[in-house]
C-alpha cells in the first residue's frame, strides 16, 4: 500500500478530477482506501489540490471506515442518497448494506461535485432534498 501511495504523494499539479481519477485507478481494489483518500482532498482557489489527511491514520484505521465495521443497517424506505458526480463512483450495493431497501430512484447524484456536495453545490443538494421532502409529506 506504501508503494502505491508513493504515486499520489504529489497531486499539486494535478486538477481535483484528475488527481481523483489517478487514486480510484491505483487503488481500484481497494475502494474503501480510495474512497477515504478521496475524500482527504482540497483544492485552493487557484485549483491546486492538497492533501488534507493524516495518511497513516487513515491506514491504521481504515477496517472500521465506510463498511468494514458494523454499523448496523437502517430499516426504512425514507433514504436518500446525495452523492457528488466528482466523488468515487456511488455503488448502489454498497449503500445498501447500510439501507437494504433503498432503491436506485433514492439516490441524487449532483453533477460537477465532489465528496461534499451540501457545501459544493448547496443550491442543487436543496433542490433534491426539497423534492424528497414532499414525496414524505405526500405518504
Amino acid at each position: 500500500v506504501f508503494k502505491d501511495l508513493q504515486k499520489v504523494l504529489d497531486l499539486s499539479t494535478y486538477s481535483k478530477k484528475e488527481a481523483v481519477t489517478l487514486i480510484n485507478k491505483t487503488f481500484a481494489q481497494d475502494k474503501i482506501l480510495a474512497s477515504v483518500l478521496t475524500m482527504s482532498l482540497g483544492t485552493t482557489k487557484d485549483k491546486k489540490v492538497y492533501w488534507i489527511p493524516y495518511l497513516r491514520g487513515i491506514l491504521e484505521n481504515k477496517e472500521t471506515l465506510f463498511g468494514k465495521a458494523d454499523y448496523g443497517t437502517i430499516e426504512s424506505d425514507n433514504v436518500l442518497i446525495i452523492h457528488g458526480s466528482e466523488s468515487f463512483p456511488l455503488e448502489l450495493p454498497v449503500y445498501q448494506k447500510f439501507f437494504p431497501k433503498l432503491k436506485e430512484s433514492q439516490t441524487a447524484v449532483i453533477q460537477g461535485a465532489g465528496h461534499m456536495p451540501h457545501f459544493e453545490k448547496t443550491k442543487e443538494t436543496l433542490e433534491f432534498l426539497h423534492s424528497f421532502f414532499k414525496q414524505l409529506i405526500q405518504l
